[in-house]
C-alpha cells in the first residue's frame, strides 16, 4: 500500500501569556496552527529579531513562539506567506492547507 497524499496540518497548543508586551495574557490554552502565526519584529541593541507571534481571539494580546517548537518547514513556510503576495495558497498546501 502507498499513502498518494498525506494532509497533516502541524498545530501546537499554547498557552496566552502575552509575552511580547508588559501585560499579562488570559492563560487561555490555544490550538495554534501555522496560518495562525506571523512574523513580528524586535530592535534590540542595534540587531533586528524577527519573532513567530500569535494573537489571542480571546484577549487580543500577542504571545510569542520561540522559534525551537516550530519546525523548520513550518519556519521556513511563514516566512515565504509573509514575504510572497499572492503565492499564499501554494506555501499553504505546503503546510497541508487544502
Amino acid at each position: 500500500m502507498q499513502v498518494i497524499e498525506s494532509s497533516q496540518v502541524w498545530k501546537i497548543e499554547k498557552e496566552c501569556i502575552a509575552n511580547k508586551t508588559n501585560g499579562r495574557g488570559c492563560e487561555a490554552v490555544l490550538e495554534v496552527e501555522a496560518v495562525d502565526i506571523y512574523l513580528s519584529y524586535q530592535h534590540d541593541n542595534d540587531k533586528n529579531y524577527y519573532l513567530y507571534t500569535f494573537r489571542c481571539p480571546c484577549c487580543n494580546k500577542e504571545t510569542i513562539i520561540p522559534e525551537d517548537e516550530i519546525p523548520l518547514d513550518v519556519r521556513r513556510a511563514i516566512l515565504n506567506i509573509e514575504q510572497a503576495n499572492g503565492k499564499k495558497i501554494m506555501n499553504l498546501r505546503k503546510l497541508g492547507y487544502r
